[in-house]
């Protein structure tokens, strides 16, 4: 009897290792995980309370996230401990518009404003509190979320992200939200499983597109909430190519994936992982005793779900000094992103390429492995004239037609390549989309001015001022179409500086400022990474690729590149012969002398030398030995 008991609890006890061996595989690879083995998440029941700590079923108020989550976890050092909390009011040439500071004159955006017009991509920490639920529910209602945030009702927001998932109805106007009960069990709590990691499309929500389901991707080009995607052509997604909805160039040859780790179900918190989660947590080598090699210490899993870090590791910004990120990245006890050495073995691979250590000091893996962006990425941006009351002139590249039109022929572009400088001192070749803002500044402090100024400059209403139009109408039509939207004579210019100059501004001129956003997503393998020695080692050399940086240039102002960024802009800034400014990297400023492509002058004539003197030496000793040999 024993014995069959025995036999019972071991069948039993190996089940469990095995149950326990499949939640340690899908913890450590993120939510996605392998696809057939996902389990449901193993998220408690849970009270939805409200900002006094009542159950919302009670109080019928909105929900709070610091008082539901904070009824386990310590929701304030989550908030605080939060990169995303951080883009609150900044400003960007892309989005424009900024908070105002305190005492300011010249009156902007207040806070609130702000959130109402570019609160799309921040998830709280200020007037509206951080919302857990848009990364931690499968299916967030993003645009009811989005509503709430433009018609300026807060105190809404987070719940109205429930939308969908049968806690939470409109109400019967139409203007608010109610709970429903019937969404809830018999205790008033929401049902185990309902929080679960974050998915890819929830980082989507706001970085960029995200396409996991088998429909043929289809988007418009350059669109401003497709953040990354905007900036750099970036798409995640394990859909073929030639599988999906776009008008890619040569489309039926491009069997390969836009991104091989989305198509090898590796998610973004399978890379972006929280800076103290046990399962990667290392102690700072300024702590760590200095005898070990290897120390097994980890940091306590209780701890880590009371608080767990939502500073993420992410790869160096391209906007902030390496010293800043260093210092970011210290304070949570951790020295960078995994880099894609940690993951993949070169030793055991890459046979074709010769000299590996050489190749792999100067180059980043995305260099070869990224040859290629398919969609497009936006070129520049010109804020000097309006398209519309809100809206800059904006330039993409890699598209042939008109932005937002899915039948224009995509080309996509091949990324600039230049040194990054990365956090180990090292400089290596990593590619790039370089964007170009074009603004208004004015005063002593180069402040941009206010887009309500320019609307009163360009605008009478909704439509252009008569004025606007026979300054810019080229074809004399009494219409402004795309083309003509330019400040391309002095004439122009002045005209515009003259208005601004009426509205109180002092000495307005134009700025250009040229942005790089690295490129490290849709990353290719096999038959399509650059394989071949004559990419890099020729004349017209692939490290040395001129890219377009602008078509046009407003009041012809060139454009200076942003001071703190970790790319090494050492090339030449120029124009071609159609006055387009473009940009050629140099690899030998850049420290890099590539065989097939760089000469050095005293190298060249000592070779030259070293031939010539061989000559004449071998010529000399073999004129001797034939005068010798008829003298004697």
């Amino acid at each position: 009897m024993n014995f069959r008991f025995w036999i019972l609890d071991f069948g039993l006890r190996k089940t469990l290792w095995v149950l326990m061996g499949i939640a340690m595989i899908m913890v450590t690879f993120g939510s996605a995980g392998v696809a057939w083995a996902q389990t449901p998440s193993l998220h408690p029941t849970f009270a939805m309370l409200d900002e006094n700590g009542l159950n919302v079923l009670e109080s019928g108020e909105a929900v709070s996230t610091m008082k539901t989550c904070g009824a386990c976890h310590d929701t304030a050092y989550i908030e605080s401990h939060s990169s995303h909390t951080n883009t609150f009011g900044k400003w960007n040439p892309l989005t424009y518009r900024y908070v105002t500071p305190q005492g300011d004159a010249k009156f902007d955006l207040s806070a609130t404003d702000w959130l109402q017009l570019l609160g799309e991509r921040y998830v709280g920490g200020k007037i509206v509190e951080l919302n857990c639920f848009l990364c931690h529910t499968a299916q967030p209602d993003n645009q009811a979320r989005l509503t709430e945030l433009k018609t300026g009702n807060f105190h809404w927001v987070n719940t109205a992200v429930l939308s969908g998932t049968g806690l939470v109805i409109p109400t019967k106007s139409g203007k608010g939200w109610q709970w429903n009960p019937q969404g809830f069990d018999e205790k008033g709590q929401v049902a185990t499983g309902f929080v679960k990691a974050p998915s890819d499309e929830n980082c989507g929500l706001c970085h960029g597109i995200v396409h996991t389901t088998p429909d043929p991707l289809i988007t418009t080009a350059c669109q401003i909430d497709e953040w990354s995607t905007l900036t750099s052509g970036q798409i995640f997604s394990p859909q073929r190519l030639k599988d999906s909805g776009l008008n890619l160039v040569g489309k039926e040859e491009l069997s390969q994936g836009w991104d091989i780790h989305a198509q090898r179900l590796v998610n973004c918190v399978g890379c972006h992982y929280s800076t103290n989660n046990p399962i990667y947590y290392q102690e700072s080598p300024s702590s760590r005793p200095g005898h070990l090699k290897f120390d097994s210490r980890r940091r306590d899993i209780n701890e880590y779900l009371y608080r767990p870090s939502h500073e993420f590791v992410k790869g160096q910004s391209m906007l902030i000094s390496s010293a800043v990120i260093t210092k970011i990245i210290r304070n949570d006890q951790l020295e960078s992103m995994r880099r894609c050495e940690s993951c993949h073995s070169v030793e055991l691979t890459h046979d074709w390429l010769p000299y590996k250590e050489r190749h792999l000091n100067a180059l980043s893996c995305e260099t070869c492995h990224i040859p290629k962006i398919y969609a497009p990425a936006a070129q520049q941006v010109d804020w000097t004239v309006l398209t519309s009351p809100h809206t800059p002139h904006l330039i993409c590249r890699g598209v042939e037609g008109t932005n937002g039109d899915p039948t224009a022929r995509i080309t996509g572009y091949e990324p600039l390549l230049l040194p990054c400088q990365e956090i180990n001192g090292c400089n290596r070749l990593t590619p790039y989309n370089l964007l170009t803002a074009w603004f208004w500044v004015y005063g002593n402090s180069d402040r941009p001015v206010r887009l309500q100024d320019l609307q009163a400059v360009y605008f009478d209403g909704q439509a252009y001022r008569p004025e606007i139009v026979t300054l810019l109408d080229n074809n004399g039509d009494g219409k402004l179409n795309e083309v003509e939207l330019k400040l391309d004579t002095p004439a122009k210019v002045e005209a515009i500086k003259t208005k601004l100059v009426a509205l109180g501004l002092e000495n307005p001129y134009i700025r250009g400022e040229i942005q790089p956003y690295g490129v490290h997503h849709d990353v290719t393998n096999s038959e399509w990474v650059t394989q071949k020695c004559e990419a890099c080692h020729r004349e017209n050399s692939r490290l040395t690729q001129p890219l377009l940086v602008a078509s046009y240039r407003p009041s012809g102002v060139m454009p200076e590149f942003v001071k703190k960024t970790t790319a090494q802009l050492n090339g030449q800034l120029y124009l071609d012969e159609q006055g387009q400014v473009m940009y050629r990297p140099s690899s030998q400023a850049a420290g890099l002398y590539v065989l097939g492509h760089d000469s050095n002058f005293w190298a060249n004539w000592l070779g030259i030398l070293a031939v010539v003197g061989t000559m004449l030496g071998v010529s000399v000793h073999g004129g001797l030995r034939i005068w010798a040999a008829r003298q004697f």
